[in-house]
């Protein structure tokens, strides 16, 4: 299976394809299966990858970074803003609390415009050493350094270097469980950035 952050670079390409329309405001477009095929295969060709292309698009449908529509695919952007854009807004009337169970589809819509554009992503630099973070976290000799070190150690047994927003994550989210309190922390990245992480780690 391809690593989320590899199939950044695919789910860029398949978005282009779908930019013009959502630019405009079209938002039912959908990509068919030679469009999605065609991207794939030329992704595949580009990174040399010997994967089989019905694995790779399974692979975005599972990372949820395409989703399979009526008539084709939608990326997650496409389907998004499709969803946004067909929502609508339905306040039942006093003498008829209920409605009609199709009356929603002729109710005004909920948003009545948008602007979209896509800029390249960009992915954060990871200089944050792993160690001294689990230094600073976990006690010596606990189960949860034991737990930090595995989730940080590579297949190689290096450690893991980590993103700024990872470190301070784990610190937050870490430091907010301690008070007792009910608390969250809301952690923002771009796609393949390692947001997966920054929810394991703590």
């Amino acid at each position: 299976m391809a690593a989320p952050g590899e199939l950044a670079g695919l789910l860029d390409r398949l978005e282009a394809i779908e930019d013009p329309f959502l630019s405009w405001g079209v938002v039912g477009t959908v990509l068919n299966d030679s469009d999605v095929d065609e991207v794939v295969e030329t992704w595949l060709d580009d990174t040399g990858s010997i994967e089989d292309v019905l694995d790779v698009i399974d692979d975005l449908i599972e990372a949820g970074l395409l989703l399979r529509v009526e008539g084709g695919y939608r990326t997650r952007i496409g389907e998004l803003l499709w969803e946004v854009a067909n929502l609508r807004q339905l306040f039942p009337r006093r003498d008829d609390p209920e409605g009609p169970p199709s009356k929603w589809r002729n109710a005004p819509t909920l948003v009545d415009g948008f602007r979209y554009t896509r800029r390249p992503r960009e992915y954060p630099r990871r200089d944050s050493d792993a160690r001294e973070l689990m230094e600073r976290v976990t006690e010596p000799g606990s189960v949860a350094r034991d737990v930090f070190r595995t989730l940080t150690t590579l297949p190689d047994g290096a450690r893991m270097r980590l993103a700024g927003f990872q470190e301070r994550a784990t610190e937050t989210v870490l430091m907010r469980a301690r008070t007792g309190r009910s608390d969250g922390a809301i952690v923002g990245a771009g796609t393949g950035s390692g947001k997966t992480l920054a929810f394991y780690l703590p």
